[in-house]
């Protein structure tokens, strides 16, 4: 079903977009009180004790390293072991830049989320003859970004 961008109202538009400022703001507002307490449960081993994460050089030896520093099954766990190597590369043992840093990895993902599954529903009511308006994508979108952001 293709509909004219300009027959779609102006509250279908932003009210994607304003759900989803909201759903980032709740975010945050839920996991601040967060930001400022101590390593727990796998932080400790992964993170706290892991002398390949305290990066002093920031070079490919040293990252790779750190990439493969914490054995979690077959594929370790490189993204993340990246990431905290670089947040103590910048920032030492501070605990809360390492939070703030996964909040904000956490945000962008919830943005991600929110352009990958419009596009995929939309995609859905392009290829379909679906009960459901094309310009409710973005509603749908926002509805499954959120529900992942607080979760």
């Amino acid at each position: 079903m293709i509909v004219d961008k300009d027959k779609i109202s102006t509250s279908e538009k932003f009210l994607p977009w304003a759900l989803l400022v909201i759903a980032l703001v709740t975010t945050v507002l839920i996991y601040r009180p967060g930001l400022s307490g101590p390593f727990i449960f796998d932080d400790i081993v992964s993170i706290q004790n892991n002398a390949h994460l305290k990066m002093e050089q920031l070079g490919a030896e040293e990252l790779k390293l750190a990439a493969l520093s914490y054995n979690t099954g077959v594929f370790y766990r490189p993204v993340p072991m990246i990431s905290f190597a670089l947040n103590h590369y910048f920032s030492g043992d501070e605990i809360y830049y390492y939070k703030l840093v996964n909040l904000a990895i956490h945000l962008v993902s919830g943005v991600l989320i929110f352009l990958l599954t419009r596009m995929i529903v939309r995609q859905l009511f392009t290829d379909s003859s679906a009960a459901t308006p094309l310009s409710r994508s973005g509603l749908i979108a926002a509805v499954v970004a959120a529900a992942w952001l607080v979760h």
